[in-house]
């Protein structure tokens, strides 16, 4: 079968570029690693962003040009690499990732995805991020979550002066 023999295949190139990644010093891994986020293979990307963590877990610091380049992956056709690629720009401190998540979050379709989106905008309240939010407190997917930014906004007097309006029924 083709498609159990694409799979295999896709494994081993990933264990390929496991041993590869040993013998790189620690610029070329961080390279090589941005330059796999936008591989064609599923499993390739998701061992660049795997190798990205790691190196945040190793207390290592991505540059300015290795935050630019994982923004890539909140237009990933995966959802589990869209929600990965959020946490990870979330760690790595994206300064703009609030306005990048306001323009995504009303076109995914992903519940999974949007919980990861709204999560990471609870962890950095910013007041622009109010009107996308707002109307999905009727979500029943998604409400909790979104009631908890707005929580976040309240507690920061982050709210618009109009809020108790735009938000009742």
């Amino acid at each position: 079968d083709e498609r159990r023999r694409a799979e295999q295949l896709a494994v081993r190139l990933v264990e390929v570029y496991e041993q590869l990644f040993l013998y790189l010093t620690r610029r070329e891994r961080i390279e090589r690693s941005v330059s796999l986020l936008s591989d064609p293979l599923v499993e390739v990307r998701g061992f660049g962003i795997g190798q990205i963590e790691r190196m945040l877990r190793n207390g290592e610091r991505a540059d300015e040009a290795t935050r630019r380049a994982v923004t890539v992956l909140l237009d990933d056709p995966v959802p589990a690499l869209r929600l990965r690629g959020v946490r990870l720009l979330d760690d790595l401190g994206a300064t703009d990732l609030a306005a990048r998540i306001v323009e995504r979050l009303p076109r995914e379709r992903d519940v999974e995805v949007a919980r990861g989106y709204l999560a990471v905008l609870a962890g950095r309240p910013a007041a622009e991020v109010f009107a996308a939010v707002a109307p999905l407190v009727r979500d029943p997917a998604l409400g909790e979550a979104a009631a908890a930014v707005l929580n976040r906004l309240a507690d920061r007097k982050m709210m618009p002066p109009d809020a108790a309006v735009q938000l009742l029924p």
